[in-house]
């Protein structure tokens, strides 16, 4: 967070490997995001 670009560089890896994987980013820190994901025990996500 104190250093821009090294929070950029790993904002751009993230976003690479999500892309490559077909994967799904998860912010532990989304409230909104928290609510549209289905929790388990009824999905992938605890």
């Amino acid at each position: 967070m104190w250093d821009n670009l090294k929070w950029l560089e790993s904002v751009e890896k993230l976003r690479g490997i999500a892309e490559r994987t077909n994967a799904d980013v998860i912010f532990g820190h989304d409230p909104e995001q928290r609510k549209a994901l289905t929790l388990a025990p009824n999905g992938y996500y605890s």
